[in-house]
């Protein structure tokens, strides 16, 4: 088996995983909110394989209706969110849903696919992804 490919395996892999997690949490009235690749650690089972673990819970916050509206956010909290370029572009607004995570993890699987993060068009108000 080439290197690629095993690596391509890996990733696929990490990525199902990762889906499954953030699936798991969503099932659970859970939303993330800051998914990106320093939140997601990567442990071995002892069995020569690694699996990845989603962490770092300070911002998720638990829904109770199908939108959460976060007005007890602060503009300094708005302000070290908006600094990710993973996260939705709808959190730091306070009003957003598990579609939020749903649009990370796109951002994140892009990344390790192209193996380097992927830059948002700042100028772009709509943020969307650069070739």
């Amino acid at each position: 088996m080439s290197t690629v490919k095993a690596n391509l395996e890996v990733k696929h892999s990490f990525m199902k995983e990762i889906s499954e997690a953030v699936s798991h949490l969503h099932q659970n009235k859970i939303v993330h909110r800051d998914i990106k690749p320093q939140n997601i650690l990567v442990a071995p089972d002892g069995q020569g394989k690694y699996h990845p673990k989603l962490a770092e819970f300070d911002m998720a916050e638990i829904m109770t209706d199908s939108t959460v509206e976060d007005e007890h956010l602060t503009m300094d909290d708005r302000h070290d969110m908006s600094i990710s370029l993973f996260m939705a572009p709808e959190v730091p607004t306070g009003h957003y849903n598990e579609k939020a995570d749903v649009f990370s993890m796109g951002v994140l699987f892009r990344a390790m696919l192209f193996n380097r993060y992927v830059p948002l068009d700042s100028q772009c108000s709509s943020r969307m992804l650069l070739p």
